[in-house]
């Protein structure tokens, strides 16, 4: 199951004490059988974005045709408790692509598979899997994932045993990165472990890239709540999951344990059985490390793997502060990238066009293969001083200064604000990869990445854009005017896009207007 999404199946009612082990040996994450209190986590169905602009949880919608009808299904490549995972073939792009089936049998399985679809399409960050789209069956809820070539991180810790400090440390900063991001976001993930993270191909450590993926037992969370929940995997389970009351730090307390696993190739709650393992997290009073397994192993590591499995959890850093610890400054090597300053007419180029242009651009960016943005997200991620995941006008104007430059160009606030298109305020990940790429013809004008958007923008599945489409797009509904004083419907931010692209205010958009409309975009003719 190492060959994509192979911990997206490892969710399971979980039993007394935590877990089972499956035929595979791997451990499988449960729901500790203990009275529940439901509905903690917080809705996260409201939408905060500004009417008028398109959103990344837009693009990630339910597409309301038949998974077949774009897809084809190649090999099973796992199965569990909630369901399978395939291999598929996009007829569109041309990609390969993961497909998660997950059951609807009973109003559990819904509201849990609601919240995982609803927190997955609001993610967006290089180093978690990415959902490129959900479709419906009667009983199934259909996920198109992100294809992780690479196999589990479980896999190569038991080919490789143990790593190196700096092999660990580029690891460990990847999915440090992930879980800062997602606290930031208030999520908690509530599984991390190495059979939820996977790597994107197989090359070695050195240029590798590691995604967190299944998020069936995330949840969101509001500031000083208590999450109440019982589920996690036993080796990974903190200490204050078993005592029902807890926060996010439980994520960072998984990541400590993953830390003692790849500098020494053990884990500090090992056992016979699942009972064994539990028993000795809730005995754990303070880490002790043996001399003998550790002799070879820097102070600083011994220090922040201390820091991480610390007992109390007010006194346990933060996904941020692990980040900034001097172990991971020294051992994990800086992204580079090229420098913000080489984009600048890219950035002017797409503050030029229209929303559909840079709704295009975001899916095209979305989806082209990591070969092809390796270098894009290098520099987002070097640009990303603070590790939120998200850049801030103040950093990119340090990314301006350490490139050599004294000051910004003048107009590049406006530039950073067209990036900007859900209106937040901070630059995404997509946000920046599809505003870098509007003068990248060769990637942008392939034929099948051209139609790939348009098919993706053509929500309504007929053979046109609609300004239903667009409306939908950008989150506008019948009676959205464009501005608060225009009460006339038909100039709304959709009736504009269509006129601007040369669409007649009540037409739709065929595919050749669409490329016509691209090519001049890439071609700054706007």
């Amino acid at each position: 199951m190492g060959a994509c999404c192979a911990g997206e199946l490892h969710g399971n009612s979980l039993a007394t004490v935590v877990t089972s082990k499956n035929a595979s040996n791997e451990p499988e994450t449960v729901e500790l059988n203990f009275p529940v209190v439901k509905q903690e986590e917080t809705d996260v169905s409201q939408n905060s974005h500004e009417r008028g602009r398109f959103t990344h949880e837009t693009l990630a919608s339910v597409n309301p045709g038949c998974l077949t009808d774009h897809y084809e299904i190649e090999a099973q490549l796992g199965s569990g408790a909630y369901g399978t995972v395939s291999k598929a073939f996009c007829k569109s792009s041309g990609q390969s692509r993961a497909v998660k089936a997950v059951s609807r049998s009973d109003a559990d399985d819904v509201d849990k598979w609601r919240r995982e679809v609803t927190i997955m399409s609001k993610l967006d960050h290089p180093f978690i899997i990415k959902l490129f789209e959900i479709f419906e069956t009667q009983h199934e809820t259909l996920l198109v994932l992100e294809l992780c070539r690479g196999g589990e991180l479980l896999d190569r810790l038991q080919e490789d045993e143990q790593f190196t400090e700096r092999e660990a440390a580029i690891v460990f900063k990847q999915v440090m990165s992930a879980v800062n991001y997602l606290h930031l976001e208030q999520i908690c993930h509530r599984d991390i472990q190495p059979g939820n993270l996977l790597f994107t191909s197989d090359v070695p450590i050195a240029q590798s890239t590691l995604k967190l993926s299944n998020f069936a037992w995330a949840c969101t969370f509001t500031p000083d709540q208590i999450l109440k929940r019982l589920v996690g995997t036993p080796a990974y389970v903190a200490p204050e999951v078993l005592q029902r009351s807890y926060d996010c730090k439980v994520d960072v307390w998984s990541c400590g344990v993953i830390m003692f696993e790849l500098l020494t190739g053990t884990t500090p709650f090992d056992g016979d059985n699942d009972k064994q393992v539990i028993r000795k997290v809730r005995a754990f009073s303070k880490l002790e490390l043996n001399p003998e397994e550790w002799s070879s192993i820097s102070d600083d590591a011994k220090q922040l793997v201390t820091a991480l499995l610390e007992k109390d959890a007010s006194k346990r850093l933060s996904a941020a502060e692990a980040l900034n610890h001097v172990w991971m400054k020294e051992n994990a090597p800086k992204a580079k990238g090229t420098p913000l300053s080489t984009h600048v007419r890219s950035l002017r180029n797409f503050a030029a066009e229209n929303e559909l242009q840079k709704a295009a651009l975001h899916v095209i960016a979305a989806n082209l293969k990591d070969s092809v943005t390796d270098d894009l997200r290098d520099t987002f991620v070097s640009l990303d001083v603070n590790g939120r995941g998200v850049l801030t006008m103040e950093e990119i104007e340090i990314g301006f200064k350490k490139a050599g430059h004294g000051s910004i160009p003048v107009d590049l606030q406006d530039l950073l604000a067209s990036m900007n298109t859900d209106g937040t305020g901070l630059i995404k990940y997509t946000e920046f990869l599809a505003a870098t790429l509007s003068l990248n013809e060769e990637a942008v004008m392939k034929e099948d990445v051209l139609k790939s958007a348009f098919n993706k923008l053509n929500m309504s599945g007929g053979g046109a854009i609609t300004k239903g489409d667009l409306k939908q797009l950008l989150n506008e509904s019948d009676c959205t005017p464009s501005s608060a004083n225009n009460e006339n419907k038909e100039h709304s931010r959709a009736s504009l896009v269509m006129i601007d692209a040369g669409c007649n205010d009540t037409g739709t958009m065929s595919y050749a207007t669409f490329k016509t409309m691209m090519e001049k975009g890439v071609k700054g003719q706007n």
